[in-house]
């Protein structure tokens, strides 16, 4: 009897000892597949006049993404945003306007349980009765020829500069369909860096104010910013009264100009002025024995 007592007691000691010594699987290659969305209720488009949304992810979502990452134009203030593993559920609390087209916008700051961000912002859009349709078409150029092809991430904002929708296009052309009829303000930008923000110095750049209606050309020009400063390079007298001002590159306009004495003290009378490119024609007040 002893003997089955000690038994039992190793037994026992070697089950805890097995079932103490068990581990999750460590290793493996790392999830970075991006969410992406797959389908939507009612599909794009559809009418919404039953307050109900839903929208399905290529992945299980993380709830604690959701603040400041979806947006609502027109704007909706009565609303309940749920996420059930891959599904988001908006439920609307309000009277939709009539006839309206509305945008839902997701942004790159919803994640995915593994903190992958989704694959790109976009816009869904939904109907609330028979909205009339507008559209913005154009053509796309470039400042440098290496830009073509590249993703253009486009930003459309209300008048009142509340977001509308943000799109991603790229090659030479481009069309915004199903616009609500009303005046807009587009801005548009190549994310070289990938660093999801507008680089000044380094990325090409265009922003243009449009009204929409039926149909609406609007052509894009992808620059970069000159950030360097116009200085003035020669002046030359052609007779007592005429100067000629050449700047180091052509300029638009300017807010002030004057001609002053050495000392500062007693200014010169400009009649006439005329910018043409690089050229600024002066015409003057006869100028005494002063310097200037």
């Amino acid at each position: 009897m002893r003997y089955i007592q000690i038994g039992l007691i190793l037994m026992i000691s070697l089950v805890l000892v097995a079932c103490g010594s068990k581990r999750g699987p460590t290793g493996g290659e790392q999830d970075l597949d991006k969410p992406s969305v797959l389908t939507t209720a009612p599909a794009e488009l559809g009418d919404i006049s039953s307050g109900i949304i839903e929208i399905d992810f290529s992945k299980p979502m993380d709830r604690a993404s959701l603040p400041n990452a979806i947006y609502f134009y027109p704007p909706i203030t009565e609303r309940m945003i749920t996420l059930t593993r891959q599904t988001l559920r908006i439920e609307i609390g309000e009277a939709l306007l009539p006839d309206t087209f509305y945008y839902v916008t997701l942004s790159t700051r919803l994640k995915d349980t593994r903190g992958n961000a989704l694959d790109k912002a976009q816009t869904l859009v939904f109907s609330s009765g028979e909205p009339r349709r507008a559209q913005l078409s154009g053509i796309i150029s470039y400042e440098l020829n290496e830009d073509m092809g590249k993703p253009i991430n486009l930003s459309l904002f209300s008048a009142d500069s509340v977001l509308v929708m943000m799109k991603e296009i790229s090659g030479s052309s481009f069309e915004l369909a199903n616009l609500n009829p009303s005046a807009y303000q587009l801005r548009a930008y190549i994310d070289k860096n990938l660093n999801g923000r507008y680089d000044q110095t380094a990325e090409p750049f265009f922003e243009s104010g449009f009204t929409a209606q039926e149909r609406t050309t609007l052509d894009l020009a992808m620059a970069y910013s000159d950030t360097t400063w116009a200085q003035l390079r020669q002046i030359r007298q052609h007779s007592k009264h005429e100067l000629e001002v050449t700047l180091s590159e052509p300029i638009r306009s300017y807010t002030h100009l004057s001609i002053r004495t050495v000392d500062g003290d007693k200014p010169l009378e400009i009649l006439h002025q005329h910018l043409t490119g690089d050229k600024l024609l002066l015409l003057t007040a006869a100028p005494d024995s002063a310097r200037y």
